[in-house]
């Protein structure tokens, strides 16, 4: 039966990305993907890599056991799982399969790419789409809300830029009160594009860094409900209630 090529890529969302994940995948890619393509264990290493970019460099290991610290680099900012059959001439190999897996601390480096060619290209590529998914599904979290598109980019900038304007000019004619709340939602426009982004990057790894960085955001988040709610509703709320 002849090949066909199929190629497919999607973007990830955003995910916390630790050892115990980066074991999952090898074994998926050893035990499954393996077998797909008809790549002996002793072949293994030969077409499998894990990739860590950081502030240094980049680490290209052919088995995530080869790093030995428990925790990731504190600089990491992207982390590669690549199989790759594409390049191998072994006539003898039941299909040439090559994937790459990118975890990156922007949405643009984070992205599933498979590329097959096999008389059943299509369903296999798939079917490696669906497994990675699954693996991955227990680490997603929320920080993709962190990192919204263009469009609301510039509109929340825009919002923060009115209601600065607008709270100064009711200051200047003394409805302290109003200014008080659009001053307050400027503050938090201001802490979501600068504080926050950098706290909850789209990937996050497990790393001294990112786990500081964590603390940091819990202290952050609490204190600004804590704020919210005894510095000013409560306040707004004993005005309504007793007129002071």
């Amino acid at each position: 039966m002849t090949d066909t090529r199929f190629n497919l890529e999607k973007q990830l969302g955003s995910i916390r990305v630790d050892k115990d994940l980066l074991t999952r995948l090898e074994e998926y890619f050893l035990s499954e993907l393996a077998r797909m393509s008809g790549v002996s264990a002793k072949h293994f290493p030969k077409v499998f890599s894990i990739s860590i970019t950081d502030g240094v460099g980049t680490e290209v290991l052919h088995s995530i056991k080869d790093h030995r610290p428990v925790q990731l680099p504190d600089s990491t900012q992207r982390v590669a799982v690549s199989y790759n059959t594409s390049f191998d001439y072994d006539d003898e190999l039941a299909a040439k399969i090559d994937v790459n897996l990118s975890f990156g601390r922007e949405d643009l480096y984070t992205a599933l790419k498979v590329n097959c060619s096999a008389p059943n290209a299509r369903q296999i590529a798939i079917s490696i789409e669906e497994a990675v998914l699954l693996l991955l599904e227990p680490h997603w979290t929320h920080n993709r809300l962190f990192h919204p598109f263009v469009g609301w980019e510039v509109l929340l900038f825009a919002l923060m830029f009115v209601a600065a304007a607008t709270g100064f000019t009711l200051i200047a004619s003394g409805q302290i009160s109003a200014a008080s709340w659009l001053l307050l939602l400027t503050a938090a426009l201001l802490a979501y594009f600068y504080a926050a982004k950098r706290l909850k990057p789209w990937s996050s790894f497990d790393s001294r860094s990112d786990r500081a960085n964590e603390e940091v955001w819990r202290w952050f988040k609490f204190g600004v409900l804590t704020f919210l709610l005894f510095g000013s509703l409560l306040t707004l709320l004993r005005k309504r209630l007793f007129g002071f």
